[in-house]
């Protein structure tokens, strides 16, 4: 697997999964109570004027259709739960590198060698590709993360070009 990228460093998806996740949540429970309360307009101006009775009967009927929409929404929230933990390792990998990229550093490309990975890119200072190595060693997913090679671009001020391996295991 070779993956290449030209654009600034790689930002974490996981932050985003999670926010699309609140607010699809926020939405439907927000459309379910707009549904419930046109609901109760409308039968409220059919029957004319409420009698205590028929108020408790149509509380009753919003809050197990309530109770129903809340039981879909955790099944959706557990599917996604279990999405999450059961991700392929070139995700695991891809959100590993995704996350410890800092500030001036730019991934070039990332190979896959059979639980062995290979990240090329480029740093500002070798200061960043550090700073890039210890977020890499910090995360779950990867280990005996090294510095293969480390290269000043002549033709580039300010420009180190590097290569960095590291191992990954399956989920525990």
């Amino acid at each position: 697997m070779r993956i290449n990228f030209i654009s600034p460093p790689l930002r974490s998806s996981g932050n985003v999964r999670r926010t699309l996740a609140r607010q699809l949540l926020v939405l439907t429970v927000s459309v379910v109570a707009s549904v419930l309360i046109r609901n109760l307009v409308t039968r409220s101006q059919q029957m004319g004027s409420a009698t205590i009775g028929s108020f408790t009967e149509l509380s009753g009927d919003s809050v197990s259709r309530c109770r129903k929409e809340l039981e879909t929404l955790q099944q959706s929230v557990n599917l996604l739960r279990s999405a999450k933990d059961s991700r392929t390792e070139p995700d695991r990998v891809m959100a590993a590198v995704g996350r410890s990229v800092p500030d001036g550093v730019w991934i070039l490309s990332i190979r896959d060698r059979a639980r062995h990975v290979e990240i090329d890119g480029r740093a500002l200072s070798d200061g960043d590709v550090r700073k890039f190595m210890a977020r890499l060693e910090k995360e779950e997913a990867l280990e005996r993360v090294g510095l293969v090679s480390s290269q000043l671009l002549q033709h580039e001020v300010g420009s180190l070009e590097f290569r960095v391996v590291a191992d990954y295991q399956p989920p525990h």
